[in-house]
């Protein structure tokens, strides 16, 4: 049968027209069912490039899309909310999850487009505001000690790295601008995320401090990284901050 807009489902209002425990069941088998293509050692058929270039130029976006301009009730929310909890407690769930992301990141062309993707939108002010909103961005400790340091003798390096003075360079937020017409930035690093020699994971190298530093200077800002390990020392620091501003 051809349903056409408008008609109402037979079901609709009748409520669940199969016990709970029985969907339940009916799942547990789905998951547990070998797909064919796997029994008979072939591609998965909705996975090649062909089939993937029909559902790309099927694919309803904008307003076209049936979801356009709705949005999930508060309900609906908690319910896939729940759903999803239910599912990550699950250990097979997690691990093929997490090894489905690992295998699509090896993809060299899926990061490449990933990245370019990505440095466009934080090219945007707006989608940057609303990423840090969304984040509740705002210095930590250890950022806050840095801006007493610099406060001692300069205000005209304010706090950025919540983005509070609207100051992105070349998709890069760093944690002070000069505001008083100099081309010049602070950074704050970690070990942990952004020196390779101590971090226990593997670092991007954009993150690295020589890299960070090659970025800025590409806009024509100079650029003192500052590590969190030296607010140990913060006379030290301070002379470094100074020598930095009044260079």
């Amino acid at each position: 049968m051809v349903f056409q807009n408008g008609n109402i489902p037979w079901n609709k209002g009748k409520g669940e027209y199969l016990p709970r425990e029985v969907r339940e069941r009916i799942n547990e088998i789905n998951r547990e069912r070998i797909p064919w293509w796997v029994e008979r050692g072939v591609e998965n058929p909705s996975k090649t490039d062909e089939v993937k270039r029909k559902l790309r130029k099927i694919s309803k976006k904008g307003n076209k899309n049936s979801m356009f301009g709705k949005h999930h009730t508060d309900d609906a929310r908690i319910k896939i909310g729940k759903s999803t909890e239910k599912r990550f407690k699950d250990p097979e769930f997690r691990k093929r999850f997490f090894n489905g992301v690992l295998n699509a990141w090896k993809d060299q062309k899926l990061r490449d487009k990933v990245g370019k993707i990505s440095s466009e939108r934080w090219q945007n002010p707006e989608f940057i505001r609303k990423v840090m909103k969304s984040r509740c961005a705002k210095p930590n400790k250890q950022e806050l000690m840095v801006d007493s340091l610099i406060r001692i003798f300069y205000n005209d390096y304010p706090y950025n790295g919540d983005y509070s003075q609207g100051v992105s360079i070349g998709g890069k937020i760093p944690d002070w601008i000069n505001v008083n017409g100099q081309k010049k930035v602070i950074e704050l690093f970690g070990r942990t995320f952004h020196d390779p020699n101590i971090s226990f994971f593997e670092i991007s190298l954009k993150r690295t401090y020589e890299e960070t530093i090659k970025h800025y200077k590409k806009y024509g800002f100079k650029c003192l990284i500052i590590w969190s390990d030296e607010l140990k020392e913060r006379g030290k620091l301070l002379e470094k901050i100074c020598e930095f501003v009044e260079g």
